[in-house]
């Protein structure tokens, strides 16, 4: 009713009105949300050397539950946030601080913890890989952050922020996914979100691939590169769109097996392999395509 109103009043041509009309149905009783607008003040407020300060006023009951998902911020949300480098938070008297630092072309990233109340910091390392481009004209983004030493996972999707979208390889994977209108679940049925589903799933194996190169430049090949494209929980909306299907075919083409010379072969090099530790006792150059023993559950599926 408020949204006809308005229209009604700034509409004053006849044509105008019918076109409109027409096109909005304005004679059709529909619910329009309506932001709350905000007031003014002259009081004066802290800055705090900030130029910007957002000001939330929420009821009692529900201030704990706000405390509880600002806690639940992970530092990694700083990988994805690329004009902000620090995050300080003060919730009860403890304080804490996200900070990011980069190399000069963006491949390395670190993160920063500081417990001020601890007088503690913890530091992690992130290979960091990103690819842009365009959907049918439309902006697409992938960034991931692998952290060779720990190999995290980030358990959920990132389209900035978190998302409800499960996926538990071990990388925090950020996709400029069409979203819900809460943020939180992929949009159903779209094709720009089938085409990045594709471009993630290349993407991932590019990035295994070069996590491999950088193995084999330390001599040693594992099946960690390969862990990269296997996980036990893909969310369901990533499975209608094909993520499975798409990276077992790259798995496929991909030079992800680590064999006993300590390179990395793909499975149309037609490898070798037995659960019996022959690795251990057979001359690499003469079996170099003799894969490596794995006792990993995951590896085996």
């Amino acid at each position: 009713k408020q949204a006809e109103d308005t229209f009604n009043s700034i509409l004053t041509e006849e044509e105008n009105r019918e076109k409109y009309e027409s096109d909005y149905k304005l004679n059709d009783v529909t619910k329009v949300p309506v932001l709350v607008c905000p007031n003014i003040t002259s009081a004066p407020i802290k800055n705090n050397g900030f130029d910007t300060i957002l000001e939330f006023i929420c009821f009692d009951s529900v201030i704990d539950n706000v405390k509880e998902q600002i806690e639940e911020l992970k530092p990694e949300v700083l990988l994805f946030l690329t004009k902000i480098k620090t995050i300080d938070f003060e919730i009860d008297g403890k304080k804490k601080r996200f900070s990011r630092s980069e190399n000069s072309d963006g491949t390395k990233k670190i993160l920063s913890i500081d417990y001020f109340n601890k007088s503690d910091t913890e530091i992690k390392e992130y290979d960091f890989f990103t690819e842009k481009g365009s959907i049918d004209g439309n902006f697409y983004e992938i960034s991931i952050g692998y952290d060779r030493k720990r190999r995290e996972s980030g358990d959920v999707l990132y389209s900035y922020f978190k998302t409800n979208v499960a996926i538990s390889f071990p990388a925090y994977i950020h996709a400029t996914f069409e979203l819900s209108s809460n943020r939180n679940e992929l949009l159903e049925d779209n094709s720009y979100n089938k085409e990045l589903t594709k471009k993630l799933a290349k993407k991932l194996a590019a990035v295994a691939v070069k996590i491999s190169s950088l193995d084999s430049k330390d001599a040693i090949a594992t099946y960690e590169p390969l862990k990269l494209l296997l996980t036990n929980t893909i969310d369901n909306s990533l499975m209608r769109y094909g993520l499975e299907d798409f990276i077992n075919e790259e798995i496929k083409s991909s030079s992800l097996f680590p064999t006993i010379k300590n390179t990395f072969i793909s499975l149309q090099e037609t490898p070798l392999y037995s659960d019996h530790k022959f690795d251990e006792i057979l001359f690499p150059d003469s079996f170099s395509k003799l894969l490596k023993s794995c006792e990993d559950s995951i590896i085996h599926s």
